[in-house]
């Protein structure tokens, strides 16, 4: 008995979670009660798209983006394929979040959302940070980097030389370049990595809302690693 409530509760609490990690792009605009003038954005749910608004500098809620591609990485890329009510036989592109690609449906010409490109270029080039690495088909050996998502950073792999998706770069500055405004940093746990060195690092806490402490063991690890507590504010402080 007391094994199934255990259980019941670990379920609970992952449901919980994963819907508060949905719903942040439905959370309404929140200026809070303070009084600076912060230039954000957030995703406008009734109109389908992310839009400015000035953040008073505490509260709020977490549809709160200091840029507009970061505002549209998180909330258009997650948004499902929606046709709309019209009649029309539009060929257009979404992006399907599971699968991890752009994907081609007929839209109906009215209404849907914001996932929903006219050309497939323009659906990967948008959603690029949530793309997977892909080798693709061909045989050949470049290197390449892509953008790992669930690390908030750029790595190295080794391209086929054919088809493969928009995630891929020549050089790592290119990716970083790229993708600087859609990691999530910020919202990346705590990561020491493996090595065993001892490094005075600050990541942001995103339960606390703020930077702290941790010893950085040297390698691996995540991008919530900064090495000065300003850094990490000037990145991720609200």
């Amino acid at each position: 008995m007391a094994q199934r409530t255990s259980l019941l509760a670990f379920i609970f609490i992952i449901v919980i979670v994963m819907v508060q990690a949905q719903d942040i792009c439905q959370q309404p605009k929140k200026v809070g009660p303070c009084k600076a003038a912060h230039p954000r954005f957030y995703f406008n749910k009734d109109a389908g798209k992310c839009e400015e608004f000035t953040y008073g500098g505490c509260g709020g809620n977490e549809n709160n983006f200091k840029t507009l591609e970061a505002c549209q990485a998180k909330c258009t890329c997650h948004q499902p394929k929606e046709v709309g009510p019209c009649k029309a036989a539009l060929p257009s592109f979404y992006f399907d979040h599971n699968a991890g690609k752009c994907k081609d449906f007929t839209y109906g010409g009215c209404k849907g959302n914001a996932n929903n490109f006219e050309k497939l270029e323009a659906c990967q080039e948008m959603c690029i940070c949530q793309q997977p690495k892909e080798v693709g088909p061909c045989f050949a050996a470049y290197q390449h980097f892509y953008f790992d998502k669930n690390a908030g950073e750029c790595k190295s792999f080794i391209y086929g030389g054919c088809k493969g998706n928009a995630n891929k770069f020549k050089t790592k500055r290119a990716c970083k370049a790229k993708t600087s405004e859609c990691r999530g940093i910020c919202e990346l746990p705590k990561a020491e990595g493996p090595c065993k060195a001892a490094f005075p690092r600050f990541y942001f806490d995103k339960d606390a809302g703020r930077c702290k402490t941790f010893t950085y063991g040297g390698c691996q690890g995540n991008a919530n690693n900064f090495d000065t507590e300003e850094s990490c504010q000037a990145k991720c402080g609200k």
